[in-house]
């Protein structure tokens, strides 16, 4: 998740960020409405988590030819004028939406199908909410907010519906990714 930083009041696009990465002192941003949100790196858990989700997604979505996942350094822009570009932790993007050839090589034009952020000790949960708002008023048809600090979940859908997942529950790719479950339990490392 992001923190604001401001680093001024003049309005960034989504192309100027991707040309600027090598000059923003190396950390990572996102853009909200044009403005530059730095993004911390994430902890070790946040890591484990991100990683045990994204390399479970990635397998069955391309053993059955569903599309694409990627990680958390991805972006997409979702707003333009001023622009938005958000990068989810993991995400999916069903394959008729990519079309023939070769893939973006600058942003995904437009919401993933999936967006999948994992809450660092620092995230506030209004900020990450807030996060989802906008996938989902973007065009993401499912989001899954991951909560480390309890070993849960939040299920937020673009009907507006949303569940809470206790720790012994699973993640459920519903119509977004038909078929594809995932238990909490098995996103989290308890000891080496």
């Amino acid at each position: 998740m992001a923190k604001t930083n401001k680093r001024s009041t003049q309005l960034v696009t989504a192309e100027e960020l991707l040309h600027m990465k090598s000059r923003l002192d190396g950390w990572m941003y996102e853009l909200e409405n044009g403005v530059l949100i730095l993004r911390e790196p994430a902890g070790v858990e946040h890591g484990d988590v991100e990683l045990a989700l994204l390399t479970r997604l990635r397998s069955y979505v391309k053993l059955n030819k569903l599309g694409l996942v990627l990680g958390g350094d991805t972006g997409f822009t979702v707003a333009r004028d001023p622009d938005t570009v958000l990068a989810p932790d993991v995400s999916f993007t069903r394959a008729s939406r990519f079309g023939y050839g070769r893939l973006p090589r600058g942003y995904f034009e437009g919401a993933p199908d999936l967006a999948v952020e994992v809450m660092s000790p620092k995230d506030s949960v209004p900020k990450v909410d807030q996060k989802a708002e906008t996938y989902l008023r973007t065009g993401t048809r499912l989001v899954w907010i991951v909560r480390p600090q309890d070993r849960s979940a939040i299920v937020r859908r673009a009907d507006g519906s949303s569940a809470r997942l206790m720790p012994l529950a699973s993640l459920d790719g519903e119509d977004v990714v038909p078929g594809f479950t995932c238990a909490l339990t098995d996103l989290f490392t308890d000891a080496l």
